[in-house]
């Protein structure tokens, strides 16, 4: 049942998801500790999985489009910008 495409682990280690995202450990650790990002803690290792990956970049891309159009509204609701 793993939902992964071929090629491709399931879980992901806190190093593969930093490198997949080009930033530090620090920083997936900073998400998983703020429960922003789920992961399995097995002994002293982090897990991430694939799908818990992928739904976390497709809320960031809800949220990122929410800011978006909230900026933009405000931005039309001025009559100096308003033409």
């Amino acid at each position: 049942m793993d939902s992964a495409p071929s090629g491709v682990a399931r879980f992901l280690t806190i190093a593969d998801a930093a490198q997949l995202f080009s930033v530090g450990v620090d920083e997936i650790h900073d998400l998983i500790d703020s429960a922003e990002l789920p992961a399995l803690r097995l002994g002293q290792a982090w897990r991430i999985d694939r799908a818990e990956l992928d739904a976390f970049v497709e809320r960031r891309y809800e949220e990122q489009r929410r800011i978006a159009l909230l900026h933009g509204s405000d931005i039309a609701g001025i009559a100096d910008f308003a033409s």
